[in-house]
């Protein structure tokens, strides 16, 4: 008797699991039933969104540098619609600084330099608002000249000097490339502008 209710329990057992399964089977297959298949989104693989996006916020900047009398010459990524007053802020000017004798309201382009003289210091109003006309002579230039050249910082500048030092005067305006920091590049923009 025993074993014939062991019997009967195993089939009803058996049973159970079995329409469960089949229940199981027959919600899975209505769950993929609703799926809906997208075409696939071609993607442009040669400008990702994030180096679009990089480059709309690229474009709203400038590079421009200020030297001379001031605490921090240097090279500033600044606004577009930046003034010459706003980059004289960053420069911080020295108590001695002539900022009369720059028109601060002008509106600043990419690649700008802006040189900052000394009260007293004769400067030609042209040469200060831009370095196109600037000459300078990389033999005999002292370290304030020589960071009047767009693209020469106060560090490069002592870097020119002390190669002057160590190994004499320079022979040709390429030998300016032995300096560490000035390559084929740099040198090409500092061209017209050097002598020696």
């Amino acid at each position: 008797m025993a074993e014939l209710f062991f019997k009967y329990k195993t089939i009803l057992l058996s049973s159970v699991l079995g329409i469960l399964c089949i229940f199981l089977i027959a919600i899975f297959f209505k769950t993929t039933d609703d799926i809906e298949y997208t075409e696939p989104v071609e993607v442009n693989n040669s400008v990702s969104a994030n180096e679009e996006i990089e480059e709309v916020i690229d474009n709203a900047y400038i590079y421009v540098e200020i030297k001379g009398a001031v605490k921090h010459s240097d090279v500033y990524k600044i606004s577009k619609d930046a003034r010459i007053k706003d980059l004289i802020i960053l420069g911080d000017p020295l108590p001695n600084a002539d900022l009369n004798s720059i028109n601060q309201s002008e509106k600043l382009h990419d690649e700008k330099s802006v040189y900052v003289p000394v009260k007293g210091e004769v400067v030609d109003v042209k040469e200060s608002e831009t370095s196109d006309k600037i000459v300078v002579n990389i033999n005999t230039a002292t370290k304030d000249e020589l960071m009047r050249l767009n693209g020469v910082g106060e560090k490069k500048a002592e870097t020119i000097i002390e190669y002057r030092e160590e190994n004499g005067l320079f022979n040709k305006k390429e030998d300016l490339m032995n300096i560490p920091g000035i390559g084929q590049k740099t040198f090409e923009n500092l061209q017209e502008h050097i002598e020696i």
